[in-house]
């Protein structure tokens, strides 16, 4: 659901976007892999101010793509939930990084399981 919000655009709190939402949602599921739908949300999701997308968030962090550590994902991943304002304060920065810190721990606790699936680069979805 998350990503047929970012793409419609339309965030305003009423039953019927969320209802619409959840018959898209049904759509893009049949329509695109489950697997593959973190990658595409990562790729168009809202990191912040100025930061669009995976590729525009790592630009702006100034951090390299394809060398990312643990703590320099978490820290990309957090701003989802928190996006960076233009100018932020301290409260902002306190959330991003306890957010960033439960990423880590769930890393941590999921990453020698079955349940554990790094993300892939889909071809399908270069042009994102």
């Amino acid at each position: 659901m998350q990503v047929v919000r970012v793409v419609s655009g339309r965030f305003e709190r009423t039953l019927r976007r969320k209802l619409c939402e959840m018959a898209l949602a049904t759509l893009v599921a049949r329509a695109i892999p489950k697997e593959d739908l973190p990658e595409l949300y990562l790729r168009i999701g809202y990191f912040g101010w100025r930061m669009n997308g995976f590729a525009e968030a790592c630009h702006r962090l100034g951090v390299a793509a394809d060398s990312l550590t643990p703590a320099d994902t978490a820290r990309l991943v957090a701003r989802l939930k928190y996006p960076q304002p233009r100018i932020a304060g301290q409260e902002r920065w306190s959330r991003i990084n306890i957010r960033a810190q439960h990423l880590l721990w769930l890393h941590s606790q999921h990453k020698g399981s079955r349940a554990y699936v790094g993300l892939k680069i889909a071809p399908a979805y270069e042009a994102i």
